[in-house]
């Protein structure tokens, strides 16, 4: 409905790459205003809030969508796929159009070769055996810290390492029950966010420690500067 409006909608975040290889600006642009997009790791959105009267006597006012309605009659790009190719999408855990078409091709190549030559199918992998070969690459800066609560939780917590993004403004919160568990919160946040370009962290003992440079060695992390934050 914005962009039927005329407007200009980026939802895709700062540290991630477009459809045409561009990095998103996490924006939207309407009647001459940039109206940057929250990020909270899977989406953008727009906080919703009630609003003053003064503020709404002075704030400007902006239309964001259009009077059509909200399904148009014709789309100008369909996601509809024939069966068969969902039905592969979803063994092969959902990659992009083009993987897919360029793995089915290889894999009906290679496998009668390989059978008529050994006959042995060659061997297939639903998921990697090296995950830490896969994650994400971002394009941000993480800022890590770690928190001490003055009670210990039900659950057992007294600890949470927060991981907090410079560009997309994205904060990651690991729960622990121990300082010596920080090793492992990188591990965990690298899974669930992507591997960042630089990770800063303070000088803390538990993040000089054996694992914590292994963990980030295996991610293929460029470096991690250990610096005061204030």
């Amino acid at each position: 409905q914005a962009r039927a409006a005329g407007n200009a909608v980026d939802e895709c975040p700062s540290d991630a790459l477009t459809p045409r290889g561009d990095y998103g600006t996490q924006c939207c642009v309407i009647s001459g205003h940039t109206l940057p997009l929250f990020f909270d790791g899977f989406k953008c959105y727009y906080r919703v809030e009630a609003i003053t009267d003064e503020e709404m006597r002075t704030l400007p006012e902006i239309v964001f969508t259009s009077d059509e309605e909200y399904e148009p009659s014709a789309r100008s790009k369909s996601r509809r796929f024939p069966a068969e190719e969902i039905d592969w999408k979803r063994t092969m855990a959902f990659p992009p159009d083009d993987v897919l078409k360029h793995t089915l091709a290889a894999t009906t190549q290679l496998v009668p070769t390989v059978e008529a030559e050994s006959r042995e199918i060659m061997r297939d992998h639903l998921k990697s055996r090296l995950t830490c070969l896969c994650y994400r690459r971002r394009r941000d800066v993480d800022f890590l810290y770690t928190f001490k609560a003055n009670i210990k939780s039900v659950r057992g917590f007294l600890y949470f390492n927060l991981f907090s993004s410079q560009r997309s403004g994205y904060d990651h919160p690991i729960l622990m029950q121990q300082k010596s568990e920080s090793p492992e919160t990188l591990e965990a946040h690298f899974d669930h966010c992507g591997t960042p370009h630089t990770l800063k962290s303070d000088n803390a003992k538990e993040f000089r420690s054996t694992a914590s440079p292994r963990a980030t060695t295996s991610t293929h992390d460029r470096y991690i500067d250990h610096v005061p934050l204030t």
